[in-house]
């Protein structure tokens, strides 16, 4: 409520629940006040944690260090975050059934052709600076 609140992101309130089976995870999420976006997956970490490579595909997908958005009255603004490399570990995974993105006007289909998993990362944001 907060981001989506203060910042304008695209958050929605959603009961989740998710069970572990040792190193399988089976996740579900149902947004709130619909039914028609709601996803199911199960996942697996493979492998050790590791940092990305600086240049490598990972590095470019998870090394994000600000966003931007704007706000509601459309002014942009970029959001400043430090967080440590991501400890990522290869996963393997499927989606049972997702339609959240077709439920915000995306459409993607198929698996993952490239999947990761992170156990946790904490962040620390600052104040937005507008544009």
């Amino acid at each position: 409520r907060a981001a989506r609140w203060t910042l304008n992101l695209p958050y929605h309130l959603a009961t989740m629940t998710s069970v572990s089976d040792g190193n399988r995870v089976a996740h579900r999420a149902v947004r709130r006040g619909t039914e028609d976006a709601e996803c199911e997956s199960v996942y697996a970490s493979v492998g050790a944690p590791f940092a990305a490579v600086s240049g490598s595909l990972e590095y470019f997908l998870t090394e994000r260090y600000c966003l931007y958005h704007r706000t509601r009255r459309g002014r942009p603004y970029r959001l400043d975050i430090h967080h440590r490399p991501w400890p990522l570990q290869r996963a393997e995974g499927a989606f049972r059934r997702n339609s959240i993105p077709a439920a915000s006007g995306l459409d993607l289909r198929g698996e993952p052709v490239l999947l990761h998993f992170a156990k946790r990362l904490d962040v620390v944001t600052w104040a937005p600076t507008f544009l």
